[in-house]
């Protein structure tokens, strides 16, 4: 069986992505270009005689740990001496910037130069339009967009999201359609670290979000499977399966059963002969279905029950629209479009630029998350989703 059928449009923003800058050193030689100067040169130089050369005015290539790596080197690979030399390129670790931003830290030496330089790259952060640093040039056009959302951020929010309900009864998913959860219930990621998270404060040691326990480190679901009762006999479920229409299933993780369930979901107290499946997707999906198995048939049931999910996605109730900043001349149909979590209770969190024009994001971030949004349901309850608005802009 294959995952990516069963990976939904959260699960797919949460993909784990090995950062494209493999050689920690990063060393590298970049080739000359014969007759560049300060008129021909790619790009913009930077006003500011520190820029990139101090701790406190770095080069804001942004794009995190997922992307960030790759940008970095994008604009590295840009410079060149400001005869148009090639440079020596050599990462030569990390240091502290400003608020306890991240710094890679580079070597740069070229023909013709004194001693070294030192340049800091920070990937936490992004300003509009990377330019060279003094004294540097550009053989080739930088072109760093504005970055999107890193899916190692997006998943510490997640995990944020969950570990602040951990003061709420946050109820489960019904394996049931009709929302009685009469064969069983389902656990989603947020669900389990909010379930984790109120054990642990019970205990006097709150979760941190960005140290959860090994158990909760990767992002999973679990679907408890409940006995059903017939003509006062208890009927056992033997097994449960989660498929997509295609009967493609997520990767299994673990399996438990009775109270050994209580090691899956933390504080659950399950019938003594309910099973329980831990799969590798953090969220049930609109089409997929649970498949449980019973021991025997159950009254006028077949052994085998197929509960099909029933969907409701998200819907926007109401939009707010941005304020084009003073002095940017955005066109009257602009438009940017922003991702941003959605909570149990509707509330935008954490947005993200997705598209648009630059100039426009911190209007456009602030606008959508002033957005109202009927949270995603899933067999009647809510649950948390990315979703995608789009803010139209006016004039002040």
């Amino acid at each position: 069986m294959s995952d990516p059928p069963l990976v939904s449009l959260l699960a797919a923003a949460l993909l784990v992505v090995q950062p494209p800058l493999v050689d920690p050193s990063h060393e590298t030689t970049t080739a000359d270009v014969p007759g560049l100067d300060a008129s021909s040169s790619k790009c913009a130089a930077a006003d500011r005689p520190m820029y990139g050369f101090a701790t406190d005015d770095p080069v804001r290539v942004g794009g995190g740990a997922a992307y960030g790596p790759s940008r970095e080197v994008r604009y590295l690979n840009s410079l060149r001496g400001p005869a148009g030399q090639g440079l020596h390129l050599k990462r030569r670790g990390t240091g502290m910037g400003t608020g306890g931003t991240i710094l890679d830290i580079y070597e740069i030496t070229y023909a013709g130069l004194d001693k070294p330089l030192t340049l800091y790259v920070d990937e936490e952060h992004w300003t509009p339009d990377p330019k060279s640093p003094k004294g540097l040039l550009c053989g080739v056009a930088i072109n760093l967009m504005p970055p999107g959302p890193d899916p190692f951020e997006r998943q510490l929010q997640m995990r944020e999201l969950g570990v602040e309900l951990a003061s709420a009864d946050v109820p489960p998913i019904p394996l049931d359609a009709d929302g009685t959860a009469a064969r069983g219930v389902v656990f989603d990621y947020v669900r389990l670290v909010s379930r984790a998270a109120r054990a642990a404060a019970a205990d006097g040691h709150p979760l941190n979000a960005r140290s959860l326990p090994r158990d909760l480190s990767l992002t999973h679901l679990v679907v408890v499977a409940y006995p059903v009762t017939c003509e006062g006999k208890s009927i056992a479920p033997e097994s449960v399966a989660l498929s997509d229409p295609n009967g493609n299933a997520p990767r299994v993780l673990d399996r438990a059963t009775g109270a050994d369930i209580k090691r899956l979901v933390a504080g659950l107290d399950p019938p003594p002969s309910a099973i329980a499946v831990s799969y590798a997707t953090p969220q049930l999906i609109p089409n997929a279905k649970t498949t449980i198995r019973y021991a025997e048939s159950a009254c006028a049931d077949q052994r085998e029950a197929v509960l099909p999910i029933r969907a409701d996605p998200p819907r926007v109730t109401r939009t707010v629209l941005g304020v084009v900043p003073p002095g940017v001349a955005a066109g009257v149909n602009a438009r940017v479009q922003v991702q941003v979590y959605v909570g149990l209770d509707g509330k935008p969190r954490f947005p993200a630029y997705l598209s648009g024009p630059p100039e426009l994001i911190d209007s456009a971030l602030k606008a959508a998350s002033e957005h109202e949004i009927a949270a995603a349901r899933i067999n009647g309850v809510p649950i948390v989703t990315l979703q995608t608005v789009t803010v139209s802009f006016v004039y002040p």
